[in-house]
């Protein structure tokens, strides 16, 4: 415990202070609009006689081009469901903690006292 303070006094060791919540809402969109794509393309292209889109096993398919505007706004919806799903989930935003936010005073019985300060965001302040 001694040589981790230690470690963390010199500076060698960054200790990670939580400042802010963020959200996963670009990691959920990008994976909504994958998965909304490929499961519009899979139930329009599955199928034997009954495929919408595969004029190879459905002679009465509908036109590719509508397909693949199928295909896009299924990607649409699914990354409008994943951004908001993505957006649930928070996130902390880690920053190194500096040696000026740490403090030593002497303590009884010849032991020392380690006083962490954290800046308090947007007042240039730290919060005692």
């Amino acid at each position: 415990m001694r040589a981790f303070i230690l470690l963390l006094m010199v500076g060698l060791l960054p200790a990670p202070a939580a400042h802010a919540q963020e959200s996963h809402w670009k990691a959920g969109a990008v994976s909504g609009a994958a998965v909304g794509a490929g499961a519009t393309a899979v139930v329009l292209w599955s199928g034997d006689s009954t495929s919408l889109c595969n004029r190879d096993r459905n002679q009465d398919a509908i036109d590719s081009s509508y397909c693949v505007g199928l295909v896009v706004a299924g990607g649409v919806l699914g990354s409008g469901i994943g951004a908001w799903l993505g957006s649930r989930i928070p996130r902390e935003r880690r920053e190194a903690l500096h040696l000026d936010h740490l403090r030593l005073s002497p303590g009884r019985g010849g032991a020392m006292a380690v006083a962490v300060a954290f800046p308090v965001r947007g007042t240039g302040r730290r919060a005692r």
